[in-house]
């Protein structure tokens, strides 16, 4: 005759029983993502990175040839329509939730905003050089007499002109003006600027009053009546 198996008691479930990890205390905490879980979000995270790099490498393309506005409307634009075809996307998911996708997102975001915003500050700020656009209608100015320079490029949104020239005492000149003179610079593209003491090499920068599509200054000689100098620009840049 067969054995009669014993009947097994609830209280005497061994450490395959489903309290096991809970009694044990090595059970899984409650939100924890199990490796197939932290792998896909992974994969999300790699996703939403590359793509959104993509998306501010472009826009910094479009900021590096000076047009802001385009590059702004693109980088806001492309990042509207990228979150609304992730959270469309994320609610067909069967396998993760859309809070998931979020997450992925907000940290690759992040990572994002600290590299583009650094990169964008930089070209933002980056100064335009104009020297290939800059002439000087005279090469050697007297005291009291004025040379125009012209900068014949927009400056687009930026709102100062910064130059540097070289000078030195005319022959033609009966007295040493550098260090005893000045220059002065004049003229409706820029604001109001006290002389600067002229030097072998001069530096100055001139903050720009809503010029046009290019920028008209007026260079003028304060020193005395037989004083000659010889200017060249050497360099000329659009900054903000």
């Amino acid at each position: 005759m067969a054995a009669e198996s014993k009947p097994v008691r609830p209280d005497a479930a061994g450490p395959e029983g489903p309290e096991a990890g809970a009694e044990s205390g090595t059970g899984a905490r409650p939100g924890a993502l199990d490796p197939e879980g932290r792998r896909y979000f992974s994969v999300l995270f790699v996703v939403h990175l590359v793509l959104m790099l993509t998306l501010v490498g472009v826009a910094i393309a479009i900021l590096s040839i000076g047009d802001s506005a385009t590059a702004l409307t693109f980088a806001g634009g492309g990042f509207i329509a990228y979150v609304s075809a992730m959270t469309l996307y994320a609610r067909r998911d069967e396998r993760q939730e859309v809070t998931q996708h979020l997450l992925a997102f907000l940290a690759a975001f992040l990572v994002v905003a600290l590299v583009g915003g650094a990169a964008w500050w930089f070209l933002a700020t980056r100064p335009e050089n104009v020297s290939g656009d800059a002439r000087l209608n005279g090469d050697t100015i007297a005291a009291d007499a004025t040379v125009r320079l012209v900068v014949d490029a927009d400056p687009g949104d930026n709102d100062r002109l910064r130059l540097t020239f070289t000078a030195r005492d005319s022959v033609a000149g009966a007295s040493p003006c550098l260090r005893m003179g000045k220059l002065e610079f004049l003229g409706g593209d820029i604001e109001a600027k006290a002389p600067v003491a002229l030097e072998e090499t001069l530096t100055t920068t001139l903050a720009l009053a809503d010029p046009g599509p290019e920028v008209a200054v007026d260079l003028q000689l304060v020193g005395s009546a037989d004083c000659r100098v010889e200017l060249t620009l050497e360099k000329a840049e659009y900054r903000r």
